[in-house]
């Protein structure tokens, strides 16, 4: 399919190329006809109508073209200098009634057109030097009647003293008045509708490429390529960006130009590479990219006869990369590649327009007296257009095949979730079932904790009554057992007393009974009451206390049990001849008190679990005391009670420190 493409497009090629339009000959027929081939030139003069007949000076200078490599008395033209251009048609075919008009493109750098010696229109200011001429570019087509001599004399003075190349760059165009005029119009009326239709297609991709979430890079190289192409298109043939701004100088003009030519290609490569990167080595887009924005600001910084002279070196890699980028858009059609066989004929068609054109701005053949690119880029753009709407229209599939998928996927998905919710609501029930099970048994565990707690009180009572009575009458060993007994009641009751205690925090039976609470005597009575346990163990109990006010108000009950758990611990787990600490300290608004032990102190394990029920601790009380494990978290209940907090600052084997804050205000 490729290789067809490929064929019909050479074809093409040469059929557009070898034919042209009319060339005029000897005698003008009233056909809109090329004055292109060779006129006479004569140098440094700006001859007259009469100067002209009688001349026998001239040279044949070929028309398109330039005199630079022209031979004038013995030596090369050049670029610089100014002459006449002259040449003679037979219009004996004519009517004289009949009105003509000779169309006239760019000429370097400004001119005097006469017909017979009537001026007819000018471009700037021929002139004998740089400072006697008025460079100008622009197109003009101009009206005078049939002579009645029936013979035509067109007459140019041309000068140039700014550009690198001079003479009749391009052949004017010889037709009937009422031809050519319309048909001007008609190519200047389709350069305003391809650059609107351009500038559309731009603002377009700059639109979409702003807009889209996820932006395609292509779409703004689609935007800045077509950009170029409307500069190109603006500033060549028909030169319609004159028609917005008439005052536009020829070095502005040209620089647009050559700018807009420079960046054409690597847009149009960027855009490709974006395309079809598998087949397309991005180094040589990016180096075109950086030449091409090398020469821009070369053009911009420099006289447009400087850059012109890079301009023919730029065609000839213009060419090579645009065949470099129709082998790759080929390759990838062979490859089946969606939407490189659609793009590979648009994109040939603008090549080989593009390749006329450039074909024939340099003098190397014959060409229309529009420009093919209008041709070529019209197809080209056209085709992208429908490369665009094809891909969206296949994204647009692809989202209707996974939304379909996706339908399917959720009616899946809603079974599924209707099974695991069927599934969740059986197993809720389960759980529901247990946990009223649990429930019960917890109720049930809390009856036999009152009824084992509540029985068990008057067994000990009873217990402790008859050690008591035995005690004063058993001596020796006897005496020794019966205080163990005692003891063991002893702890055995002040389990259950602590078992009915925590019973009663949890259930939230304790309410406080707030008084006035001496803190000198609340010491004094602690510190008496320890100080001889701690000395039986042979510890040392350190005492202080410091309070900006005698009495507080709080539940006296409770600070006791606070005090008393943590200073019995404090002597309990203290080895011998160790110090434990007893402060009180005040403020205006608090009480806090502070225990501390020298120690085994807490591990990492105890501080997650020390004010929970039950836990027994790695630490070992020192004089093989008992412990219910229920003492913390009984202080922790109380200091809660009393809206206070607990601190504790401990490292395992060096202490502890307990710090009780409590308000008091």
């Amino acid at each position: 399919m490729s290789g067809r493409f490929l064929v019909t497009g050479l074809l093409a090629f040469i059929v557009i190329t070898s034919c042209g339009q009319q060339v005029a000959s000897k005698t003008f027929d009233g056909k809109t006809t090329s004055l292109r081939g060779e006129w006479n030139l004569v140098m440094n003069q700006f001859l007259s109508y009469a100067e002209v007949l009688n001349d026998t000076s001239a040279i044949k200078a070929v028309v398109p073209g330039t005199w630079n490599e022209l031979i004038w008395n013995q030596n090369k033209i050049g670029p610089h200098g100014y002459g006449t251009y002259y040449k003679t048609i037979s219009t004996q075919n004519l009517d004289i009634s009949q009105h003509l008009a000779l169309e006239v493109s760019e000429i370097g750098l400004s001119y005097r057109v006469y017909a017979n010696g009537k001026l007819i229109g000018k471009r700037g200011t021929p002139g004998i030097s740089s400072e006697t001429e008025v460079a100008k570019i622009n197109y003009g087509i101009y009206d005078f009647e049939v002579p009645a001599k029936k013979e035509i004399t067109i007459i140019f003075h041309v000068s140039n003293f700014a550009h690198e190349s001079g003479g009749l760059w391009y052949a004017p165009n010889l037709g009937l008045e009422n031809k050519v005029r319309p048909y001007h119009d008609a190519n200047k009326g389709l350069s305003f509708s391809i650059v609107g239709a351009f500038l559309i297609v731009a603002l377009f991709q700059l639109y979409l490429f702003i807009v889209r979430r996820e932006r395609e890079k292509f779409g703004l190289y689609i935007f800045l390529g077509t950009l170029a192409l409307v500069l190109l298109i603006a500033t060549r043939s028909e030169m319609i960006l004159l028609d917005f701004f008439p005052n536009t100088n020829w070095v502005v003009l040209k620089k647009t130009l050559y700018i807009s030519l420079f960046l054409l290609a690597p847009m149009n490569g960027r855009f490709l590479l974006e395309l079809f990167p598998a087949y397309i080595n991005k180094n040589v887009i990016h180096a075109l990219i950086t030449l091409a924005i090398g020469l821009t600001l070369f053009t911009l910084l420099t006289h447009p006869s400087v850059s012109y002279i890079i301009v023919p070196y730029y065609h000839i890699l213009n060419v090579a990369v645009c065949v470099y980028l129709l082998g790759a858009v080929a390759v990838a059609a062979y490859k089946k590649v969606f939407g490189a066989r659609f793009l590979l004929l648009g994109y040939l068609v603008a090549f080989l327009c593009g390749l006329h054109d450039i074909l024939v701005t340099q003098y190397i053949i014959p060409g229309f007296s529009f420009a093919m690119i209008h041709i070529g880029t019209i197809v080209y753009i056209l085709q992208l257009l429908l490369f665009q709407g094809g891909r969206y229209v296949s994204l647009l599939d692809q989202t209707q095949r996974l939304t379909d998928h996706l339908k399917t996927v959720n009616v899946d998905l809603e079974r599924k979730v209707a099974k695991r919710t069927e599934d969740l609501s059986q197993q809720n029930k389960l759980i529901e079932k247990k946990n009223k099970e649990l429930e019960k048994a917890l109720q049930e565990k809390e009856y036999l904790m009152e009824v084992v707690a509540h029985d068990l009180k008057a067994p000990f009572n009873t217990i402790m009554g008859i050690s008591d009575i035995l005690n004063k009458e058993l001596e020796g060993r006897t005496a020794e057992f019966n205080k163990m007994i005692r003891k063991l009641t002893l702890d055995g009751r002040r389990i259950v007393e602590d078992m009915m205690e925590v019973k009663a925090f949890e259930e939230g039976k304790v309410s406080l009974q707030i008084e006035e609470v001496s803190l000198k005597r609340f010491f004094n009575d602690k510190v008496m009451s320890f100080n001889s346990l701690a000395i039986k163990k042979g510890i040392r109990l350190q005492s202080k206390i410091s309070a900006p006010k005698e009495t507080i108000q709080c539940d006296e009950t409770i600070l006791t049990r606070i005090a008393d758990n943590l200073l019995s611990n404090a002597i309990k787990f203290s080895p011998p001849k160790s110090t434990v600490h007893f402060e009180i300290h005040g403020t205006s608004e608090d009480i806090t008190f502070v225990i501390s032990d020298e120690g085994p102190g807490f591990s990492k394990e105890d501080k997650e679990k020390m004010f929970q029920k039950f836990q027994r601790l790695s630490a070992k009380p020192t004089g093989g005391e008992s412990s219910t494990g229920l003492g913390l978290s009984i202080v922790k209940a109380l200091v809660d009670l009393l809206k206070g907090k607990i601190d504790l600052s401990s490292e395992e084997g060096q202490g502890a420190r307990f710090v009780i804050t409590i308000p008091t205000a």
